[in-house]
């Protein structure tokens, strides 16, 4: 009776999958145009082959060291040029709230594949019946002969499933084959009885070899975010999945189908163009290795160089969404994954890696990035990427040689020691040092790390998971690090509250677990001296205690361990697999002692601070835009003490999302020239344009924009503004005096090849006197400077001829600046106009309170003095736009932050100048296009403009 019930659940659940792929497939929209009899075809082979009836060209991966003659073609067009760029390498602590391999994602690298030709002896004779063999391969483990029965499977030659209905039968297919194989199995117990020997295989019918075997072999054939999902249970142990499952999801680390040759050149053609061929001497279509998300091929460029080329299956970047959301109902209705490991969280971070992964374009600058970063390190090496023939599907780099770090177990104790301490010890550095990790994608890929044992040098490849973690979750977790290895129970629950892997309202035997857990893997670092990873059981106590932990756990993970956590147990397995002796503690407590937790670039009120990423793509991806936010000055301790009660000094007040409009939209048509640059909106908390530096102890004020500024640059360069081909630092009021300020830093940060320039948008405060002929707006600055300590941080060019106020004024700064700066400003600026030139501590009486509310209602005198403001302006930027490399946009309106609003920036009706909007002009002086001077006639004959009326 149970098991009729669990085949009428499965049944429904799995019917269930394939009516959703179903319903949402375009292919049935064919099938009402009239076009039946293509979707009866193309439901037939697919729904066969995926639940196994049909079988594809059997293929065996080559060799990366040697190619089959057969599938190399050569090409004799005229010669290309490679371009294997490099970055410059540079490195905010964010306080915001190559090559592959085929059991992992793919890998160009030479290497010892257990499913490469050099084993072909062994494979040929394997029964292929339903893609199993069963192998039995001496081994020799430190000189010890063992043999190791496992299962290998022999990759074929398959079309990927590409389109919406084609991955919907896919599924389809895979459920009916299940729910036939749960039948099957039921009818089976039935007549013989279940099976006493795996207590696990008892208790459902679905969970039989013969269906782990059938869910395996649609996962490779299927390709893409399904058999990452598959790759990623493999690694789990059997207090997370059965044991029979486990056994047969290893076969998915082996590799996946392969595309044939017509396939892979349609990904080729619409990636690097019909004439790619053209760039090259030869290519093997016979692949290196073949994976989930793409699969790699030996080529060599025109210039002789030997590439590798990670090319990827079409669709599978398109289906992240819905494959892995059909996986999850699948998991779902077979009840395969208990609740504790809150499988709707792992969901998500999967989506959040797959879809890294699947963009080539981001993967190649992290490779460059890893590869400025490990520069000058000894004992490691990041393939150089050929830039010319890498795309957002197509990646080229290096071919690099060398040793698995598995095998590298058969070499002696002194080699084994090395590679395990070079490995543990780069683990460290990316995480604490560069905050910047080449992550495991799915699981401990030995391949991803190649010793070359002639030179001592292991190659670092495959990069598609790479991710940066915040300043202040490195920090804390390198707390409890140390906490763990000095077995710390206090401080281990203080620091796993703090980074979230409890809440404080834990049982104690689940805190006994965590803690117990965390021991375990503090225990390499817990003594001086080597530690025999040769000798320890760190996997099978942790997999004991995980047990514990799942039946007790009130909250998910941190979603950065689950990248973070398959790094560190990668580095764990490799010393263990290598039974390396490493000086774990001596590791640890040099980078911790050398460490410099930084909780100085704060806001007023001590919190972090933050900003607003919207990555590039395409064209832009290389391109970066920096937006200072503005928002005014604190220049008293009470001033000061009010503004860090607000999001202008704080970020408990920040909102967590904005709008990104103007500059910063993303919108072709809102934003023509910069839509697909990466554009970073940096939050303004501390009351000084991002320069002060200094703090009050007394009223707990922390003065560190300048602090803040310098944190930010040095995170957004680790995130890839280093490799920046251009980049435009922005700002907005407050922001666009900060942008003056910093313009000249902002240049030095890159190479004299990257187009670097400011612009500053209603930043031009001018030293001007008020209504009632005093200094309202000096009188503010000077205070800013010398209560936040401003001075240190202005312009030397400046503050050796001119006071620190006076240098905190643009007009005495602007004509020195060496970096291409342009100035957009209102003649009439709203916000000075209200708060330094009419201010109600100039104008008492209220004379100017209609004026400057609406300047329609100005007299005559008012417009007089109004002019004089203006032309003082054009006279302070007079010296300025002699420069050719600089430009203007000064147009006559009542107006303030013309380049955030969508009205001004770019629009039907936006502010003109000489028949020329705001954002064309500054995108014809970036790119160099037309040299921009716009200087608008005096007030009132500009009818384009904006004004600002406020009643």
């Amino acid at each position: 009776m149970g098991s009729s019930k669990e085949v009428y659940r499965l049944v429904n659940g799995l019917s269930l999958i394939a009516k959703e792929l179903v319903k949402r497939s375009q292919a049935l929209e064919a099938a009402k145009n009239g076009d039946l009899q293509d979707l009866i075809k193309k439901a037939i082979v697919s729904a066969t082959d995926l639940s196994g009836l049909t079988k594809g060209k059997v293929r065996s991966l080559s060799n990366a060291g040697s190619s089959n003659p057969d599938s190399v073609v050569h090409f004799t067009t005229t010669t290309g040029n490679e371009s294997a760029e490099e970055a410059t390498p540079v490195t905010f602590q964010q306080q915001q709230p190559s090559s592959f391999d085929a059991s992992n994602d793919t890998n160009n690298n030479v290497r010892e594949d257990a499913s490469s030709s050099s084993s072909s002896s062994v494979v040929e004779n394997l029964d292929t019946r339903d893609g199993f063999g069963s192998v039995k391969e001496a081994t020799e483990d430190r000189g010890i002969n063992a043999q190791v029965e496992f299962k290998r499977r022999k990759p074929r030659e398959r079309r990927v499933p590409s389109t919406p209905f084609s991955r919907a039968l896919g599924f389809a297919g895979l459920g009916a084959g299940l729910a036939w194989g749960t039948l099957q199995e039921s009818a089976r117990r039935l007549v013989f009885g279940a099976p006493s020997q795996n207590k696990q295989s008892a208790l459902s019918p679905f969970i039989s070899e013969q269906n782990a075997e059938r869910l395996a072999l649609a996962l490779c054939r299927m390709r893409g975010a399904a058999l990452k999902i598959g790759q990623m249970l493999s690694i789990q142990d059997e207090s997370l999945v059965p044991r029979p499952i486990l056994a047969a999801l290893d076969i998915v680390r082996q590799g996946a189908d392969v595309m044939p040759r017509s396939q892979l050149n349609q990904v080729l053609d619409a990636e690097l163009g019909p004439e790619w061929s053209s760039k090259l001497i030869s290519f093997d279509y016979e692949p290196i290795a073949a994976a989930s998300i793409g699969q790699v091929h030996r080529a060599v460029t025109k210039a002789g160089i030997q590439v590798a080329m990670k090319i990827q299956y079409p669709g599978v970047a398109d289906s992240i969404e819905s494959d892995i959301e059909n996986v999850k109902l699948l998991l779902d209705y077979t009840n395969l994954i208990p609740k504790g490991l809150y499988l709707d969280r792992a969901i998500k971070v999967a989506k959040e890696e797959l879809s890294r992964e699947c963009d080539y374009e981001l993967e190649a600058a992290n490779q460059k990035r890893f590869r400025n970063l490990i520069s000058g390190t000894e004992g490691f090496y990041v393939p150089l990427v050929v830039d010319n023939l890498s795309r957002k599907k197509v990646l080229t780099t290096e071919l690099v040689s060398g040793i698995p770090i598995d095998k590298v177990a058969l070499l002696d104790q002194e080699t084994r020691n090395y590679i395990g301490k070079k490995l543990l010890e780069l683990t460290l550095t990316e995480l604490f040092v560069y905050r910047f990790m080449q992550a495991l994608q799915t699981d401990p890929n030995w391949s991803n790390f190649l010793y070359d044992e002639a030179t001592k040098v292991i190659n670092l490849i495959d990069f598609g998971a790479a991710r940066d973690y915040p300043k202040s979750f490195v920090e804390d977790y390198l707390r409890m690090v140390i906490a763990c290895a000095n077995g710390d129970r206090d401080a281990v629950i203080e620091m796993s509250i703090r980074l979230g892997f409890l809440t404080g309202m834990e049982s104690d035997i689940m805190l006994d677990a965590h803690v117990q857990a965390g021991f375990v893997v503090g225990l390499p670092f817990s003594k001086p001296g080597g530690y025999d990873f040769g000798s320890t059981n760190i996997t099978q106590s942790a997999s004991n205690l995980g047990a514990t932990m799942l039946k007790h756990r009130l909250t998910p993970p941190p979603d950065e361990v689950y990248s973070l956590h398959r790094k560190l147990s990668g580095a764990f397995l490799a010393c263990i697999k290598l039974g390396a002796v490493v000086p774990c503690r001596e590791l640890l407590l040099q980078v911790y002692e050398h460490y410099q937790f930084g909780e100085e670039d704060v806001c007023l009120d001590g919190t972090l601070p933050g900003y607003h990423l919207h990555s590039g793509y395409g064209s832009g991806a290389n391109s970066w835009l920096i937006q200072l936010e503005g928002g005014g000055w604190c220049n008293t301790i009470r001033s000061c003490i009010y503004r860090k009660t607000t999001r202008r000094g704080s970020s408990k007040y920040m909102e967590k999302q904005i709008p990104f409009t103007g500059i910063l939209s993303n919108k072709a048509e809102e934003n023509p020239d910069f839509f697909n640059w990466n554009r970073v909106k940096l939050r303004y908390c501390d009351g000084a344009s991002f320069s002060g530096d200094d703090e009050n102890e007394a009223a707990k004020l922390n003065f560190r924009g300048q602090r803040i500024w310098l944190a930010a640059m040095q995170e957004l360069m680790s995130k890839g503004m280093q490799n920046a081909n251009q980049a435009l630092l922005s700002g907005c009021s407050a922001g666009g005096l900060a942008s003056i300020l910093h313009c000249d830093e902002f240049g030095d940060l890159f190479p004299k090849t990257t187009k670097v320039k400011c612009l500053s948008d209603a930043g031009m405060f001018l030293d001007a006197a008020d209504v009632s002929g005093g200094r309202t707006l000096r009188n503010m600055f000077e205070g800013v400077v010398n209560l936040q300590e401003v001075k240190k941080n202005l312009p030397k060019s400046c503050i050796n001829y001119l006071d620190p106020t006076s240098c905190f004024f643009p007009q005495n700064l602007i004509a020195n600046i060496k970096t291409p700066l342009f100035l957009l400003n209102a003649a009439y600026d709203a916000w000075q106009l209200q708060a330094s030139l009419a201010p109600r501590s100039a104008d008492p009486s209220g004379y100017w309170d209609e004026c400057k509310l609406n300047h329609a209602r100005c007299n005559s005198s008012q417009i007089q003095f109004l002019q004089d403001f203006r032309n003082q302006m054009l006279h302070a930027i007079r010296d300025f736009s002699r420069s050719s490399q600089n430009g203007l946009f000064i147009n006559s309106c009542f107006a303030h932050c013309q380049s955030e609003r969508q009205d001004t920036w770019f629009a039907d009706d936006s502010p003109l100048v000489a028949n020329k909007g705001i954002a064309e002009s500054v995108g014809d002086w970036y790119f160099d296009r037309i040299d921009v001077k716009a200087i608008d006639c005096a007030y009132p004959c500009d009818s384009t403009c904006h004004n600002l009326v406020f009643k």
